[in-house]
């Protein structure tokens, strides 16, 4: 038996419309053909609904990493997010401002007015939220309830402005930085602030995965690739909670 077709497996086709023949030749010399119609459509467009972010927190958010505590970007991962959300929409303008300060702690007063500055400055159509390790440097456990209360705080304000919040539990630590066990504490009340709030979660600590190896030698800032898990962390969050429904060519 032999078959032929005016196309084969494996040719490709330009968007548009294609008419198919087929035949098919038994040892008798039987034949029968058919023929059927095949539409290439472009391959459509993603969109976000938003292009404004605004990544805030403390040195984790800034860039800093354990190697170099004093290095600011390229660490940070809103450079990386940025980067990634422009790759995959390619027609819009995405900006991922970052607004990170290396030593403040979440319940500082200092902090909620720089967020409330940040937002007038930067006009966001979405924060990122990560913050709170500092909080438990110095108080451990007691620092948890204070950071959450700050936190519930800044997305309270940003929420009141018609800005999503994007809530993130924090990375772990190493088990010799002050502070790590706390960590799991301050990320399950995060998680739950969240959900009471209808925030979408990142859960950066759960992406960790238990991998210290993406900490730096100070056992707080992760590494450069550390930062590239936060930046891909919240960036399937992003794309899971904000295309939007692709356009046509």
């Amino acid at each position: 038996m032999t078959t032929s077709c005016s196309a084969k497996s494996g040719d490709s086709f330009t968007p548009g419309n294609y008419q198919i023949s087929c035949s098919v030749t038994d040892s008798q010399s039987h034949t029968a053909s058919c023929s059927f119609s095949v539409d290439v459509a472009v391959a459509p467009i993603p969109m976000l609904s938003v292009t404004k972010f605004l990544g805030f927190g403390d040195s984790e958010t800034e860039g800093k990493i354990g190697q170099s505590p004093f290095q600011l970007l390229p660490a940070s991962y809103t450079i990386k997010l940025e980067s990634m959300l422009r790759a995959r929409y390619t027609e819009q303008t995405i900006v991922v401002a970052n607004d990170g300060s290396g030593g403040q702690q979440a319940e500082d007063p200092g902090t909620l007015d720089r967020f409330d500055h940040a937002l007038e400055r930067e006009k966001p159509e979405v924060v990122l939220l990560m913050d709170g390790a500092n909080d438990l440097i110095d108080r451990l456990d007691d620092g948890v309830d204070p950071a959450i209360k700050a936190l519930s705080t800044m997305g309270s304000h940003a929420a009141g402005k018609g800005v999503f919040v994007f809530l993130a539990t924090i990375p772990p630590m190493k088990p010799n930085h002050a502070g790590a066990g706390s960590v799991p504490s301050l990320n399950a009340k995060i998680a739950a602030l969240a959900s009471s709030r209808s925030w979408p979660l990142v859960d950066v600590y759960a992406a960790f995965n238990g991998d210290l190896g993406l900490i730096g030698s100070d056992g707080l800032h992760p590494t450069d690739a550390g930062y590239q898990l936060v930046a891909q962390t919240f960036y399937d969050r992003i794309v899971a909670k904000l295309e939007a429904q692709p356009a046509t060519r």
